[in-house]
């Protein structure tokens, strides 16, 4: 297996050429991806037609909306998740500014504050999710800790630009299970009220939502990458011990083992050449995340099966 320190080396060109990175700078990142790299999903809690285990992972709109379909409540929440892998730390992150742009030919219409308010917020993502299978009845669980609260919009048509979402960032980019990104949903689901922004899946392309992320030095891929791609974790499926080969790399490595909720539920912080096991006997069989971490932050992150 691969780290993802490895997989950002390997793809890193790639996502290039699929607008997952439009522009890059010796600080500064730009993520607008399109619809074959942008992973975004709209989620519809109306129980009456079903649309609460409907995915909406292709539409074109990234909406928060507060509504009524046949006099039943119809909300609609978005979720969006950026690729951030090619940074290495939060640490690293001195700005994070997301850009959400209006759909001029979404079937919604356009922003609506008819009974009060569309205030809206961005809510950290905290445990797993799948673009093409989230619904509102699986959604994945949210905090509200350091949420971005958005002002209602002042026209019908507003795009929202540089929303602040520094310390969204960093908290997403220490994530045990990796990156999982936010929730966009209105602070008050009183219908009627609807906000209408355009989705990574919208045709046109400055359409799309926008990340630009500065860091505190030029952006590079560390020059110890290709010694951490030859780290190992294994066997996996496991069930007594669980073994790292640490390949040419040097130095003093820690261990955490998360569940899927994101608890940390067994840790080794002295791993290393001369002692590269881990007793997992006493974990109950599920599927767990293995995070390994050196001085630089995390390296590696596996998906973990115990048996």
């Amino acid at each position: 297996m691969k780290s993802l320190v490895f997989i950002c080396l390997a793809l890193f060109g790639a996502y290039i050429a699929k607008s997952q990175f439009n522009a890059i700078n010796d600080s500064c990142i730009i993520f607008q991806p399109d619809a074959e790299a942008g992973i975004d999903a709209q989620i519809y809690s109306n129980t009456q037609f079903g649309y609460d285990t409907l995915n909406g992972g292709q539409s074109e709109d990234f909406c928060a909306t507060a509504w009524t379909r046949q006099g039943y409540p119809s909300n609609i929440r978005s979720l969006i998740k950026f690729n951030l892998y090619p940074i290495q730390s939060s640490s690293q992150v001195v700005s994070a500014r997301l850009s959400l742009y209006f759909n001029p030919t979404s079937l919604d219409g356009t922003h609506s504050s008819l009974t009060g308010m569309n205030s809206s917020t961005l809510q950290r993502i905290i445990s797993s999710w799948d673009e093409n299978t989230v619904t509102y009845v699986n959604q994945p669980a949210t905090t509200t800790q350091n949420a971005v609260l958005l002002n209602p919009s002042v026209s019908a048509t507003q795009n929202f630009i540089d929303i602040d979402v520094t310390q969204l960032v960093k908290d997403d980019l220490d994530n045990p299970l990796g990156p999982q990104g936010f929730l966009f949903r209105l602070v008050d689901e009183q219908y009627y009220r609807k906000l209408v922004f355009s989705s990574s899946d919208h045709p046109t392309d400055s359409l799309r939502p926008k990340l630009e992320i500065c860091l505190t030095g030029p952006l590079s891929i560390k020059q110890n990458s290709v010694e951490l791609a030859d780290i190992k974790i294994f066997p996996n499926p496991a069930s007594d011990l669980l073994c790292f080969d640490f390949g040419n790399s040097s130095g003093n490595f820690s261990a955490q083992v998360f569940s899927v909720l994101g608890e940390i539920v067994l840790q080794n912080e002295n791993l290393g050449t001369n002692n590269n096991t881990l007793n997992i006997s006493n974990l109950s069989p599920g599927t767990y995340i293995v995070a390994l971490r050196n001085d630089d932050g995390v390296v590696l992150r596996k998906k973990l099966l115990v048996l």
